[in-house]
């Protein structure tokens, strides 16, 4: 999907929707558009994404939580150009960074709900029900995350196979990597091991 990301501690994504293209958003995270792009509401549709991909704790319980055809129906407002082409603007829910992941067929991402910002309609959602703030994406298309401040990536293959990180930090991680939460000494530690990228606001 073509886009710019613009601006520098507060970044916003503005993407151009050409005749047939859609794009869906968080709700909240609608900036602005041009009057020939329609917006409609609605769920996502059933059995939309791979829910079974992925291997360890968090691919089982975002599986299991999708057994029925998906998880619970989120309300989405859906935005498509009704004549030639126009633009359609999102921005995160803080002050921060803003970055575009191109998702192939076969790739999936999870991401925070906190985190989503838009996807091109072509990409597939699924909430868990045992997991309601992770979405789990797959393609093709362009999808966009936020968070506030600055990106880090990270690989747990580059540190023997698994990180451990404060769970609020966890932005977004590749199909490849599982994640658990455990308590340690009253904190919220997320242990995310294979090989994947991660990405966690600094």
């Amino acid at each position: 999907m073509n886009h710019e990301i613009r601006g520098d501690w507060s970044q916003i994504v503005v993407c151009r929707l050409d005749d047939g293209q859609k794009i869906y958003s968080q709700t909240g995270r609608f900036l602005w558009k041009t009057a020939n792009v329609r917006v409609e509401e609605h769920a996502p549709a059933r059995g939309i994404g791979d829910a079974s991909h992925g291997k360890g704790l968090l691919g089982r319980a975002l599986s299991a939580g999708n057994r029925t055809p998906s998880g619970p129906p989120v309300a989405l407002p859906h935005f498509r150009v009704q004549e030639g082409s126009g633009l359609c603007a999102f921005t995160g829910a803080s002050p921060g960074e803003i970055r575009q992941i191109e998702l192939g067929g076969s790739l999936t991402w999870t991401v925070s709900r906190d985190a989503f910002v838009a996807a091109e309609g072509t990409v597939g959602l699924r909430v868990g029900s045992g997991t309601p703030n992770l979405i789990r994406f797959t393609g093709p298309g362009s999808l966009f995350i936020a968070a506030r401040g600055s990106f880090l990536d990270l690989n747990p293959a580059d540190h023997d196979g698994v990180i451990h990180a404060d769970i609020e930090t966890v932005v977004a991680f590749e199909g490849g990597v599982a994640m658990a939460v455990h308590d340690d000494a009253g904190v919220s530690v997320a242990v995310l091991k294979g090989d994947g990228k991660v990405i966690l606001r600094a």
